[in-house]
């Protein structure tokens, strides 16, 4: 998203409904170069400022009524802390000497088991179930 808006309330709405990047339009053109080259790379990129307002989102609801919490392994739990460092499948694969397949099923196992429709829902799930070892 490409908005003139900084407004917690509306980047809230647009992290619920998925996007994978939010910029507002006086951001530096390289800012921008980076958020397409991290989004085609990685599937998300967001500033520390969107990083804040995702942190402190509380009120996001879940897509599936009822979701228990559920058990990631120590694997997904490194590679979702991978992800959120926005690096890249191959990047992952290559640090954790294993497949880009085996990352790519990784990820997806970890979007059915938090009932994620996307990259950005699963580290929303990760950051309210305290997973995430944000800095």
């Amino acid at each position: 998203i490409l908005s003139s808006l900084k407004s917690e309330q509306i980047v809230r709405q647009m992290i619920y409904y998925g996007v994978s990047a939010y910029l507002v339009k006086n951001s530096h053109p390289l800012d921008m170069i980076t958020a397409i080259n991290q989004v085609y790379e990685n599937g998300i990129h967001f500033d520390p400022d969107m990083m804040k307002i995702i942190v402190n989102m509380k009120n996001l609801r879940s897509t599936k009524p009822g979701r228990q919490f559920c058990e990631l392994s120590e694997r997904e739990v490194e590679i979702l802390n991978l992800i959120c460092g926005q690096f890249n499948t191959k990047e992952i694969a290559d640090k954790l000497y294993l497949s880009e397949r085996t990352v790519e099923g990784h990820r997806k196992r970890m979007l059915e088991k938090t009932n994620s429709r996307n990259v950005v829902g699963l580290i929303v799930w990760g950051i309210k179930n305290q997973i995430l070892l944000l800095e």
